[in-house]
This record gives structure tokens, C-alpha cells and sequence, in this order.
């Protein structure tokens, strides 16, 4: 089941009756682009014949932006549906979890056009990020008004 599909599935008990799912999407709080330079810190400590002390301490410095990324992110989860857009807290490793409701928009809201690797928009009330894996979602979202 794509991920879409399970967001859906799980948005379930917070809709109205009768109300029908255009799209959903994961989206976050942060931008994942410090996890490069993290990973190749990470792989340097591991393969590359350093002194102990010297690997320790690159682990160390890894470290820290991992888990100031882990407390300060927020995974969210944005259900499209045909009466309105609903935005959720997700759980801190799964994605298509829906919580309970942070933000609820009205049906006309456009949360694109997205581009780029992570399109950030601050359409839905507070400043999300969403990968471009789900800009078709972004995309079934906006023509539920057109």
C-alpha cells in the first residue's frame, strides 16, 4: 500500500461522515538537507584510519545535529479531503500516522504550485515542508477547487 493510501486509512476516524479523500501526503517541520554533510562525517569516522580519539569526537559532533534535528522536527501528515484540508501530528518514525488535528483549512486553500526538493509553503497555517516525492499529491490537492 503506497504511503498516500495509508495516510488516507488512517485519517479515517477524524472525518465527517461521508466526507472522501482526494490526497495526502507526509510533510515535516525541518529540511533534511544537514543530513549529508551528517552521513559523511559519520561514514569519515568509520572507514578512515584515524585515531581513536579523533574518531570518537567526530561521532560526537554527528551526533548533536542528529539529535537537535530528532527533538525540534515534527512529522506531519495533510489529508486533502473534498470539505476540507486537515493537518496532523504524525508519530516521530512513522509517516502515515494521523494523531490527533494541529491545523484545519477550508476547501479553496492552494498549497501549491510546489517545486523544488523540499517545497516549503505556509498555506496550511504553519510552515511545513514536503518532499517532491508528494508534489503530485500537492497537485491533486489544489484542482479538488479548480
Amino acid at each position: 500500500m503506497e504511503i498516500a493510501e495509508r495516510i488516507a486509512a488512517n485519517a479515517k476516524p477524524h472525518l465527517d461522515a461521508g466526507e472522501k479523500v482526494v490526497a495526502a501526503f507526509p510533510a515535516q517541520t525541518l529540511h533534511q538537507m544537514f543530513v549529508g554533510p551528517v552521513v559523511v562525517v559519520v561514514l569519515l569516522g568509520i572507514f578512515a584510519d584515524l585515531d581513536p580519539g579523533v574518531e570518537i569526537t567526530l561521532m560526537a559532533i554527528a551526533l548533536v545535529p542528529v539529535l537537535w534535528y530528532l527533538v525540534r522536527n515534527q512529522n506531519l501528515t495533510v489529508v486533502a479531503t473534498d470539505r476540507r484540508t486537515l493537518v496532523g501530528t504524525s508519530g516521530l518514525l512513522n509517516a502515515s500516522q494521523m494523531k490527533e488535528i494541529v491545523e484545519e483549512a477550508p476547501v479553496d486553500v492552494q498549497i501549491g504550485p510546489a517545486d523544488g526538493f523540499m517545497y516549503t509553503t505556509e498555506a496550511l497555517g504553519r510552515k511545513i515542508r514536503v518532499h517532491r516525492r508528494f508534489h503530485a499529491q500537492i497537485v491533486l490537492a489544489d484542482e479538488r477547487t479548480a
